[in-house]
């Protein structure tokens, strides 16, 4: 299973899903977005949840690295107070959308997987590849509002030779230059290891992030429903 999605949050239900999966035996790679790539810094929320025990159950986790406009929005703009602000707009409307979420962008053919948009996210595209015969791509976002409050739609083709190509494009999109593969450090420990012109990295918390940022998501984690991720 190669899945594709800028939020995702798996869910109770969904961990047992991946874990049977995973007792049959079948490799499951996963891309989303990072802590500084997302457009949806509270959406992180939900996935940082459940991050470790996807990487003990034998998920492996690869998050799409920040371009420059991204971390110069990151000084600008990622603070408690806005963050705080979206999350109580969202609680008066009763539980509205958090942040606003574009529809997904990915083009299989060619020679390229198009991520992104105007958003400053770097990842938008939702889709996934399964046994190397069928192909999903939709806007369905792999989380808890999606499946119980928004309205989303999607495609599922079974076609060996686009599921391949769709594969190929994938593994393009997991290089080192492109994302962080995220490991375990022992059985507690996050380290995200990627290359930097060649030479190999590791960082040991989340990568580029500033302490401050960090922290008021830290809180804000307390505050939130996994519904309204």
């Amino acid at each position: 299973l190669l899945l594709v999605t800028p939020y995702f949050v798996p869910s109770q239900a969904g961990m047992r899903l991946l874990r049977k999966m995973r007792g049959r035996d079948l490799t499951i790679k996963i891309i989303t977005n990072s802590f500084l790539s997302s457009d949806a810094p509270l959406a992180q929320i939900g996935y940082m949840r459940y991050r470790k025990d996807l990487l003990r159950a034998g998920v492996e986790l690869f998050e799409m690295k920040p371009t420059l406009v991204q971390l110069q929005h990151d000084q600008e703009q990622r603070q408690f107070a806005g963050d705080f602000r979206r999350l109580c707009y969202s609680f008066i409307q009763g539980g509205g959308s958090l942040v606003q979420r574009g529809a997904s962008v990915i083009q299989i053919g060619g020679s390229s997987l198009q991520f992104g948009r105007e958003s400053r996210g770097s990842l938008h595209a939702k889709t996934f590849v399964l046994d190397r015969q069928t192909v999903f791509v939709g806007s369905f976002n792999f989380d808890p509002r999606s499946m119980k409050l928004d309205t989303q739609n999607g495609i599922v083709i079974r076609s060996p030779e686009l599921a391949h190509q769709a594969a190929y494009l994938f593994n393009e999109g997991i290089s080192p230059d492109r994302t962080y593969r995220v490991t375990l450090l022992g059985d507690d420990d996050l380290v995200w290891i990627t290359e930097d012109n060649g030479r190999e990295v590791r960082y040991y918390r989340e990568p580029l992030s500033r302490f401050l940022p960090r922290l008021s998501l830290h809180g804000l984690s307390w505050l939130t429903p996994e519904l309204l991720l």
